[in-house]
Protein backbone atom coordinates (compact mmCIF):
# COMPACT_ATOMS: atom_id res chain seq x y z
CA UNK A 1 0.00 0.00 0.00
CA UNK A 2 3.14 2.29 0.77
CA UNK A 3 4.19 1.67 -2.61
CA UNK A 4 1.18 2.25 -4.39
CA UNK A 5 0.91 6.08 -2.09
CA UNK A 6 4.56 6.81 -3.10
CA UNK A 7 3.70 5.91 -7.03
CA UNK A 8 0.47 8.37 -6.74
CA UNK A 9 3.16 10.72 -5.39
CA UNK A 10 5.19 10.56 -8.05
CA UNK A 11 3.21 10.70 -10.69
CA UNK A 12 1.05 13.88 -8.71
CA UNK A 13 4.71 15.56 -8.92
CA UNK A 14 5.14 14.48 -12.23
CA UNK A 15 1.78 15.83 -12.65
CA UNK A 16 2.60 19.34 -11.13
CA UNK A 17 5.27 19.97 -13.57
CA UNK A 18 3.20 19.41 -16.38
CA UNK A 19 0.97 21.96 -15.08
CA UNK A 20 3.65 24.10 -14.54
CA UNK A 21 5.51 23.66 -18.28
CA UNK A 22 1.65 24.35 -19.62
CA UNK A 23 1.26 27.58 -17.80
CA UNK A 24 4.79 28.94 -19.35
CA UNK A 25 3.82 27.48 -22.42
CA UNK A 26 0.20 29.28 -22.23
CA UNK A 27 2.39 32.57 -21.16
CA UNK A 28 4.91 32.59 -24.31
CA UNK A 29 1.93 31.89 -26.55
CA UNK A 30 0.48 34.99 -25.25
CA UNK A 31 3.17 37.02 -25.46
CA UNK A 32 4.13 35.79 -29.02
CA UNK A 33 -0.23 37.09 -30.01
CA UNK A 34 0.62 40.31 -27.95
CA UNK A 35 3.79 40.68 -30.00
CA UNK A 36 2.08 39.82 -33.53
CA UNK A 37 -1.15 42.02 -32.84
CA UNK A 38 0.74 44.97 -32.32
CA UNK A 39 1.86 45.06 -35.70
CA UNK A 40 -1.54 44.42 -37.07
CA UNK A 41 -2.73 47.27 -35.48
CA UNK A 42 -0.15 49.65 -36.66
CA UNK A 43 -0.66 47.96 -40.14
CA UNK A 44 -4.59 48.59 -39.53
CA UNK A 45 -3.73 52.19 -38.44
CA UNK A 46 -1.31 53.17 -41.33
CA UNK A 47 -4.10 51.48 -44.31
CA UNK A 48 -7.04 54.45 -42.67
CA UNK A 49 -4.90 57.08 -42.50
CA UNK A 50 -4.14 55.98 -46.27
CA UNK A 51 -8.16 55.77 -46.39
CA UNK A 52 -8.71 59.08 -45.44
CA UNK A 53 -6.31 60.29 -47.23
CA UNK A 54 -8.10 59.17 -50.21
CA UNK A 55 -11.20 60.29 -48.94
CA UNK A 56 -10.22 63.57 -48.55
CA UNK A 57 -8.60 63.78 -52.45
CA UNK A 58 -11.93 62.91 -53.76
CA UNK A 59 -13.72 65.28 -51.64
CA UNK A 60 -10.93 67.79 -52.78
CA UNK A 61 -12.56 66.88 -56.53
CA UNK A 62 -15.94 66.65 -55.81
CA UNK A 63 -16.18 69.77 -54.27
CA UNK A 64 -14.53 71.58 -57.61
CA UNK A 65 -16.67 69.93 -59.91
CA UNK A 66 -19.73 70.47 -58.59
CA UNK A 67 -20.64 74.00 -58.51
CA UNK A 68 -19.48 73.94 -62.32
CA UNK A 69 -22.24 70.47 -62.61
CA UNK A 70 -24.58 72.79 -60.71
CA UNK A 71 -23.91 75.77 -63.59
CA UNK A 72 -24.06 73.44 -66.37
CA UNK A 73 -26.93 71.73 -65.38
CA UNK A 74 -28.92 75.00 -65.29
CA UNK A 75 -27.95 76.30 -68.58
CA UNK A 76 -28.89 72.72 -69.97
CA UNK A 77 -32.77 72.71 -69.17
CA UNK A 78 -34.52 73.98 -71.85
CA UNK A 79 -36.47 76.54 -69.87
CA UNK A 80 -33.91 78.72 -70.40
CA UNK A 81 -34.60 81.06 -73.32
CA UNK A 82 -32.41 80.41 -76.45
CA UNK A 83 -30.67 83.70 -76.87
CA UNK A 84 -28.32 82.85 -74.02
CA UNK A 85 -24.86 82.82 -75.03
CA UNK A 86 -21.38 81.88 -73.98
CA UNK A 87 -20.60 85.24 -72.16
CA UNK A 88 -23.86 84.55 -70.26
CA UNK A 89 -22.99 80.60 -69.45
CA UNK A 90 -19.39 81.79 -68.14
CA UNK A 91 -20.92 85.12 -66.10
CA UNK A 92 -23.07 82.44 -64.38
CA UNK A 93 -19.86 79.97 -63.84
CA UNK A 94 -17.60 82.30 -62.11
CA UNK A 95 -20.71 83.65 -59.94
CA UNK A 96 -20.95 80.59 -58.70
CA UNK A 97 -17.64 78.76 -58.71
CA UNK A 98 -15.67 81.95 -57.62
CA UNK A 99 -17.07 82.47 -54.20
CA UNK A 100 -17.84 78.21 -54.24
CA UNK A 101 -13.95 78.01 -54.61
CA UNK A 102 -12.85 81.10 -52.06
CA UNK A 103 -15.02 79.19 -49.41
CA UNK A 104 -13.45 75.54 -50.12
CA UNK A 105 -10.17 77.62 -49.67
CA UNK A 106 -11.26 79.59 -46.65
CA UNK A 107 -12.55 76.60 -44.62
CA UNK A 108 -9.56 74.55 -45.83
CA UNK A 109 -6.95 77.08 -44.19
CA UNK A 110 -9.13 77.28 -40.91
CA UNK A 111 -8.71 73.76 -40.32
CA UNK A 112 -5.62 74.03 -38.57
CA UNK A 113 -6.07 76.74 -36.47
CA UNK A 114 -9.31 75.18 -35.34
CA UNK A 115 -7.90 72.38 -34.21
CA UNK A 116 -5.30 74.27 -31.89
CA UNK A 117 -8.05 76.00 -30.71
CA UNK A 118 -9.75 72.62 -29.42
CA UNK A 119 -6.45 71.19 -28.25
CA UNK A 120 -5.50 74.34 -26.09
CA UNK A 121 -9.19 74.59 -25.31
CA UNK A 122 -9.29 70.70 -23.98
CA UNK A 123 -5.51 71.40 -22.11
CA UNK A 124 -7.40 74.20 -20.06
CA UNK A 125 -10.03 72.44 -19.07
CA UNK A 126 -7.97 69.57 -18.05
CA UNK A 127 -5.18 72.02 -16.03
CA UNK A 128 -8.64 73.59 -14.75
CA UNK A 129 -9.60 69.97 -13.23
CA UNK A 130 -6.22 69.31 -12.21
CA UNK A 131 -5.88 72.61 -9.85
CA UNK A 132 -9.32 71.99 -8.71
CA UNK A 133 -8.52 68.31 -7.81
CA UNK A 134 -5.39 69.86 -6.04
CA UNK A 135 -7.32 72.33 -4.60
CA UNK A 136 -9.34 69.32 -2.91
CA UNK A 137 -6.19 67.14 -1.62
CA UNK A 138 -4.86 70.51 -0.09
CA UNK A 139 -8.15 70.92 1.49
CA UNK A 140 -8.20 67.43 3.10
CA UNK A 141 -4.90 67.73 4.20
CA UNK A 142 -5.26 71.12 6.13
CA UNK A 143 -8.49 69.26 7.82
Amino acid sequence: MERLVAEIDAQMEKFQEMIKINNASQEEIKALHDGLFNPSAVLQARTTVTQGQNIRVLTIVSMNFLPIGIVTLVFSMSVLPHSTDLITFTTALLAVCVPTYLLILVLGFMDAPIRSVKRVWKRLGTESRRSRAGEDIEKREET
